[in-house]
């Protein structure tokens, strides 16, 4: 079975893997889903995951 999600599309798009790797890295909704985002691959940004959970969670849930 291939793996499926964010990251494979992110791979399969040619994109690069993030500096570092994946796992210094969350997938970010650009647009919270409870905010209206969806789970569409144009509304993810991986994010690295300080940044992520200190500062982008932090403003949205502020917001």
């Amino acid at each position: 079975m291939t793996p499926t999600g964010p990251i494979t599309e992110w791979h399969a798009r040619g994109l690069p893997t993030p500096e570092g790797g994946w796992a210094r890295y969350d997938i970010h909704h650009i647009r919270p889903r409870e905010h209206g985002g969806t789970n569409a691959f144009e509304n993810l940004v991986p994010v690295e995951r300080s940044v992520h959970q200190i500062e982008f969670n932090t403003w949205w849930r502020e917001y």
